[in-house]
Order: C-alpha cells, then structure tokens, then sequence
C-alpha cells in the first residue's frame, strides 16, 4: 500500500491514474469513493456533500469503510494507491493499525501558488462543489495544519518518496513512476555457472529470483506442441525461441510484483536484442545485466567441473550452451548493454577462489558471490 499525499491539484489523481494504467497497481481515491458515495443519492451521500461543500473533512470511520470495502473488491491485488489518503496522522495510524502498513509515501511537494492556479483554473470546467475560492483557501488551511504532518511523521521511517511537483505533468509523473518501476537484473551465465547457486542467493539480499529453465519446464507440464517443443530446445541447451519465454517470463515478473518485489532478477534474459527489446515494449522497468565472465575455454572448463562434482547434466548439452552465450548475438547484447552503461562483469571461472583454497564449486561460489553482492546491492555513503 503506497499512501499519495499532496496538496489539492498537486497531480495526485493524474499520477495515479497512469500508474495504474501502466503497472497495474490498483488506484483507490478517496476523494472518488465519497463523490460515488455523493452521487449515489444515499443519506450519506447527502451528509457527504453538505460536508464537501463547506470544505470540511469527512468522519475518519466513513473514509475508512468507503477504502476498506474499494480494497475487498481487488482481493487478487496486493498494490494499491490510495490517493488523498490519509488526510491526517490519526488516520493514517488507524489504517496501519487496522488495515495494514503503508510500504511508501509517494508525497507530491507542490508549493501553494501553484496550487492555487491549477484550482481556479479547473474550476472554470470541473463542475466540483469544492473548487469555489473560499473553499479553496479552506482545502489549503486543512492541508497544512493536518496533512502536511503526515509527510513530516513518515519522513522519519524512510518510506517518503519526494516528488517536485511544480514540474509539467510528464516531469512530475516520470519521477513518480521512478518509485515504482522495478529494478531487474539479468543474470548471464556461462552453463557451468548454475550450478554455484548464485541467484538463490540474491534472494538473501531482497530479490525475487526467476529461474527461467523452471519456467519452461512448467510451461512444458501443458503438453502442448508449443510447450514441448520449448522444453526440447531447453534439453538440447539451445536458446527457447523469444515468442515463448518473453510472455512466461514477463507473467512471472508481474506474480513477483504483486508480492511487492521491486528487485528481480533473472536467468539468461534478456540474453539477446531481441529479447531486451520485447521485454521492455511489454513492461516499465530498469534494466540492467550482471555478465559473469569468462574465456570460452574457461566456460567450458568450469562446465566439466560442474559436471564432475555434480554428475548432472550432458557435456554435449553445456557445450552447446556455451555457443550460444559466446555466440554472435549474446555478444552483440552485452557490447550493447556495455556501452549503454547498463552491465556490469563479474569473473567467474575455476580461477575465481579464494588464495590458497582448492577450485571447487562451493569456493568458485564464495568468490564470485562476494564480487557479485558488489554489483547487485546499492552504494551508500555515510558521512560522519
């Protein structure tokens, strides 16, 4: 839950509208449920509007019904903005309390002489019974003296993300977008390289791990003539075609998702132009690829050993594999990504150990974690 905090005519709405739209995170206004309410012609809607009219705030126990119910009719979502809301600190306590813990305070700081404009200028055409000068100066009075705690009190936790909200309606929502677009990485690795258990432990670090030879084995379980012939091009060690495992990984990115994960990464994809190109049209997120490399002969060296210690897997299949990660367009996508400044390298070989420790695949592990964990995790500095 993400509580969207500003001023009135900060952007609240349009930014959430078009999050929703483009994410598809469910947008919750409280503002809209009381105006339903209102035109629903019930006694509350009438007590609502007599209330709105004189730009008074409504009871906290009918906002909260009014958000509570919204929220019982997406029970397949867990993200949700709720726009507007909370207007003070009692409720916003009250929700975490009953209802659940905001993750983020998305906070539009627009100043009031910017506010101010947008209001009169929309309520030449609105039609609202709250966009009248006096209400208005009303609206900005609560605003400061209940709201704006708000923002003041969560600053405190970390969860406020800022946004300038003087900015134009694409600038303002850019940054807003900023805060919900995942962060995914593409794991490339040579086929030796799966067997050191490196991206089960990005998950001790707060990533969503997808393994995308699980995926099209999954998809193979529907025993159709796509699906096993994707599993065949998987067993062979050759690349599953784009048109198949862009939509299984893309489903398995928005699963992720509504579990609340905003770091992800992923095995061998995109691993291609094409693939990067057909992610990206389909799904708002920053990209960016983790290479763990390597020679071709040491890829194939470190392929025998994982085959050695483990007894899985076929040497022709890995081989075969290796050419496809050495191949053509693979390195056509990493000299791309490189010079895009969106891939980092990572050595990874049976000479990635510790000194003095022998080269097995628990020690090429330890190693290249340390080296990886580098790449994968933010930087910080802390200035004393």
């Amino acid at each position: 839950v993400t509580f969207v905090l500003g001023g009135p005519a900060s952007g609240k709405g349009t930014c959430c509208e078009r999050l929703a739209k483009e994410l598809g995170i469910v947008h919750l206004s409280s503002g809209d449920l009381l105006r339903a309410e209102v035109a629903s012609g019930s006694a509350l809607g009438v007590d609502l509007q007599n209330k709105m009219s004189a730009g008074q705030l409504v009871e906290d126990a009918t906002v909260m019904k009014l958000i509570k119910n919204a929220m019982l009719q997406h029970q397949d979502v867990n993200r949700f903005l709720l726009d507007g809301f909370p207007r003070a600190l009692n409720q916003a306590l009250e929700f975490e309390r009953t209802i659940g813990e905001a993750t983020s305070i998305l906070f539009i700081d627009t100043p009031d002489e910017t506010m101010v404009s947008r209001m009169t200028e929309r309520a030449k055409t609105s039609g609202r019974a709250d966009d009248n000068p006096e209400t208005l100066k009303k609206r900005l009075s609560t605003y400061h003296e209940q709201t704006f705690p708000v923002t003041d009190f969560y600053a405190g936790t970390g969860r406020v993300c800022r946004v300038d909200g003087t900015g134009s309606i694409e600038q303002v929502y850019a940054t807003a977008k900023s805060y919900f677009t995942p962060k995914v990485t593409s794991v490339l690795a040579p086929p030796g390289a799966a067997s050191l258990g490196l991206i089960d432990k990005l998950s001790e670090l707060g990533y969503a791990c997808i393994n995308t030879d699980e995926l099209v084995v999954d998809f193979g379980n529907k025993g159709t003539p796509e699906s096993r012939n994707a599993v065949a091009q998987l067993q062979r060690g050759e690349r599953v075609s784009c048109e198949v495992l862009c939509p299984l990984v893309l489903q398995a990115i928005r699963r992720v998702q509504a579990d609340g994960f905003m770091q992800i990464a992923i095995t061998n994809f995109p691993s291609t132009a094409e693939e990067r190109d057909a992610m990206e049209s389909r799904i708002a997120c920053d990209l960016r690829v983790v290479f763990l490399d390597s020679t071709r002969s040491e890829a194939v060296e470190l392929a025998n050993l994982a085959h050695r210690e483990t007894g899985q897997g076929s040497l022709f299949v890995m081989e075969t594999q290796v050419t496809a990660i050495f191949g053509k367009e693979t390195q056509d996508f990493v000299a791309d990504m490189e010079k895009r400044s969106r891939l980092a390298r990572v050595p990874c070989s049976v000479k990635s150990v510790q000194p003095g420790k022998a080269q097995t695949l628990k020690n090429i592990a330890e190693r290249v974690f340390v080296d990886l964990k580098k790449e994968v995790l933010p930087a910080a500095t802390l200035v004393l």
